[in-house]
């Protein structure tokens, strides 16, 4: 952003009165990040030159900046972590334009991340960050065993608003005289605001 700096005078019948400088820095304009599986792994400035991961976009991503998503399916390795602020994260895109994010709908393109066959992993994992957005994606057949929680999403000391995504089939599964909690999602010390969402078939014991 551009910093400024500034006085403030003020003056009546009796004087003038100056203040001392203050200063303040605009916000910078937000870069724009693209994810698909078909992506050639590029600068992720396009579609054509997307990343293939979520876990690449937000490892360069900044504050005030958008990853966009194409409407494919990624298979989860690792859980994604995503720890930076004033992020956004919105899937469902058609994914074809060749500048511009293009047509959006999360019906006709779902984003989906899933586990990858054979893992045992959640999916993404949320910490430490405020104003974010997550917008359009399915979190899918997350899978955790052990004393641990939040199988499709967890979220630890974080605010954001959770928008149109869902959560389907994920699996937090405990052993005898463990405790788990959040099938689908899980959060601790955290301010989220949740709308338009679905939950369905997630389990935990």
């Amino acid at each position: 952003g551009s910093a400024y700096s500034y006085v403030m005078v003020a003056s009546n019948m009796a004087g003038t009165v100056t203040s001392g400088v203050a200063s303040f820095t605009t916000l910078t304009n937000g870069v724009g990040w693209y994810v698909s599986t078909n992506g050639n792994n590029g600068d992720a400035t396009n579609w054509a030159q997307a990343f293939n991961t979520l876990q690449s976009a937000l490892d360069v991503a900044t504050s005030n900046d958008t990853v966009y998503m194409a409407g494919h399916i990624f298979a989860v390795k690792y859980s994604t972590l995503w720890a930076t602020s004033h992020i956004a994260i919105i899937g469902g895109y058609e994914a074809t334009n060749a500048i511009g994010p293009g047509s959006n709908n999360p019906v006709a393109w779902p984003t989906v991340l899933t586990r990858e066959s054979g893992m045992t992993t959640r999916l993404m994992a949320i910490q430490s960050l405020t104003n974010g957005l997550l917008s359009n994606i399915v979190f899918s057949n997350g899978y955790i065993t052990g004393e641990t929680h939040g199988a499709g999403l967890w979220v630890s000391n974080a605010s954001l608003t959770i928008a149109g995504c869902s959560f389907v089939t994920n699996t937090a599964y405990s052993w005898a005289n463990q405790l788990n909690y959040g099938g689908g999602l899980y959060a601790l010390n955290s301010v989220l605001l949740i709308t338009n969402c679905l939950f369905r078939n997630n389990y935990m014991n």
